[in-house]
């Protein structure tokens, strides 16, 4: 009983229909940015629909794409949510894909998540002459909860063991670099309440039960990157994180830790301001500071542009 009123309060904190709506409203896509919306599926569903943002300058030229998955704590979340966000890259060089997918917490588990991205990625790779998408410089990168399924789907298509655990098929594309921002990668490490070890035990098997059924499933064996990183080939990596993230910068930093640890060259930034919170850049795109982050990725992306 206990169990299901804290899945039933995870839920209903990450739905609220107040989440970002406050964002949102006073984000506007720019006029030279356009967005064209697609089914990726072949299906009714609108959780399998993206968006697909260009600068219209740009509509006829064959462009480097960044395939951007939101965060959302892996329950919240839609193609819309950080389409603003991606329509600052859209006008700085790259096309931008940003999907909708199965969410988990009611009928659908992470294992849909990831199928469903598989999906998304083998229609882009059916599509890409028609939308003009360069396959030979692919970016990818994620958010939150998004920034832990980037990392994951880059290395499940690169490993036949992962992809059977996962029902997935390996699709003849890669990734030239991938920037995760406040990542939730360290799924071991996670807690929301060290100091009272019942309640945070509590919380993270709901959790675990929420993503995965339970903690014994297969998949939730394999999800966090501790246990998955011996299946990795990443290529070149870029992690952000901000000292107002109190909540998640602790997991970026043992994702840092452990990289370096494990001898992964990497670019890593934890952004020194304290009033910088949780995913700033991606909510708060058009800001000072987000501009500034922001563009740092971009100069990342544009070195390893082929």
């Amino acid at each position: 009983m206990k169990s299901f009123l804290v899945k039933k309060q995870i839920l209903k904190i990450f739905n609220s229909s107040d989440h970002d709506k406050a964002i949102k409203e006073k984000q506007i896509i720019p006029e030279n940015v356009a967005v064209d919306v697609y089914n990726y599926a072949d299906d009714n569903e609108e959780m399998h629909k993206l968006n697909y943002l260009y600068d219209k300058k740009n509509k006829n030229k064959n462009m480097p794409t960044i395939i951007d998955i939101h965060g959302g704590g892996w329950v919240y979340g839609n193609k819309d949510l950080n389409s603003f966000y991606m329509s600052y890259f859209a006008q700085k060089g790259f096309n931008a894909i940003v999907p909708s997918f199965r969410l988990c917490g009611h009928k659908y588990y992470y294992k849909d998540m990831i199928q469903d991205i598989f999906q998304m990625l083998n229609w882009i790779k059916t599509n890409h002459q028609k939308l003009n998408i360069d396959l030979n410089n692919l970016f990818l990168t994620g958010d939150s909860s998004g920034g832990q399924m980037i990392l994951f789907i880059d290395t499940i298509n690169k490993n036949e063991f992962l992809e059977k655990i996962y029902g997935v098929s390996h699709i003849d594309l890669s990734f030239n670099a991938i920037y995760a921002t406040h990542p939730a990668c360290m799924l071991n490490d996670m807690h929301i309440a060290k100091d009272h070890k019942f309640i945070d035990k509590m919380f993270i098997d709901t959790y675990f039960g929420i993503l995965f059924k339970d903690r014994k499933n297969i998949t939730a064996k394999y999800a966090s990157f501790d246990d998955y990183f011996k299946y990795s080939k990443l290529p070149p990596l870029f992690i952000v994180s901000s000292l107002g993230d109190t909540y998640l910068n602790p997991n970026a930093i043992a994702l840092h830790e452990f990289l370096e640890k494990n001898n992964f060259k990497h670019e890593y930034l934890m952004v020194q301001n304290k009033d910088l919170n949780h995913v700033f850049n991606v909510l708060f795109a058009d800001s000072k500071e987000g501009i500034d982050t922001n563009s740092k990725i971009i100069s990342f992306f544009k070195k390893h542009i082929k």
